[in-house]
């Protein structure tokens, strides 16, 4: 530590003393002293520079500073320092990235702190698209106003504007509680995600996820709208696909198993899965 100090002297040409002093001498004499007294030094000290240029009066010598000692202790040994590094935009935007593409679980505050570094970073729907952590992706689609287009994330979306949370799951409480909503700004998403997507790619969905999507059903606009994909439903339902890698076992077992589409869907999963 006492060689880092004399680097920082020769090379931004600060001592100790002058990287600790200011007009007064020390922080404990700023934290310490009264209001008053602190008010009068200055005051005296601006009269003796400007008040004494402006009246043709100016003396170096005269210039009232605080008669202060600077004491500064000796360094000990063992100082734990931490190191802070300093990131342009694009090497934050890549750790950020590397975080939320690991599927790790984070604390409410962490999601928070996300959104805030994502907004800042400009993220579009292309670096949303790649998180990996279902709660920061339906906040970050959410903050940063952009729409979901795979059905699934676009549901999981909804259901979380609706009751702030993230997991599409069909149970009572679930239901009982996007009933109690009046889901306006939900039927505002699904109008959005019409014009961009279509309808046909919810109705795709629809008896997976029936329950929700009736669920929705509190106001007028939503009971047109689930209607309609009710309809669409007859026409482009799609079966639930089958996840590769649950399948794995049965697989070996009927010499089924493709190891090259292993290795891809290995490559794509969430490690805490």
């Amino acid at each position: 530590l006492i060689d880092l100090v004399k680097v920082i002297e020769k090379e931004c040409g600060l001592t100790a003393e002058k990287m600790n002093s200011s007009f007064h001498k020390s922080w404990k004499k700023v934290k310490d002293a009264d209001i008053m007294q602190l008010v009068i030094e200055q005051l005296v000290h601006y009269f003796t520079t400007y008040g004494f240029e402006r009246l043709g009066i100016y003396d170096k010598d005269s210039v009232y500073i605080p008669n202060e000692k600077l004491e500064i202790p000796e360094l000990a040994e063992d100082i734990n320092l931490a190191v802070i590094k300093g990131y342009t935009k694009e090497e934050l935007k890549g750790k950020l990235l590397s975080l939320l593409q690991s599927g790790i679980a984070l604390a409410e505050d962490t999601l928070k702190d996300v959104v805030d570094l994502a907004t800042y970073l400009e993220f579009g729907e292309e670096e949303v698209s790649t998180v990996r952590n279902k709660e920061a992706k339906a906040m970050l689609y959410d903050c940063l106003d952009l729409i979901p287009r795979n059905p699934v994330e676009f549901l999981r979306y909804a259901v979380y504007k609706s009751i702030n949370k993230t997991l599409l799951i069909k149970d009572d409480a679930t239901i009982a509680e996007i009933k109690t909503k009046d889901n306006l700004s939900i039927a505002y998403i699904f109008s959005k995600y019409e014009l961009i997507c279509g309808l046909e790619r919810l109705a795709e969905i629809f008896y997976r996820f029936k329950p929700i999507f009736l669920a929705f059903r509190t106001n007028k606009r939503m009971k047109i709208i689930t209607n309609r994909i009710r309809k669409l439903a007859r026409k482009h339902h799609k079966p639930m696909p089958g996840d590769y890698l649950n399948e794995v076992t049965s697989r070996i077992k009927n010499v089924n198993l493709n190891l090259e589409r292993l290795e891809a869907e290995l490559g794509k999963a969430n490690i805490f899965r």
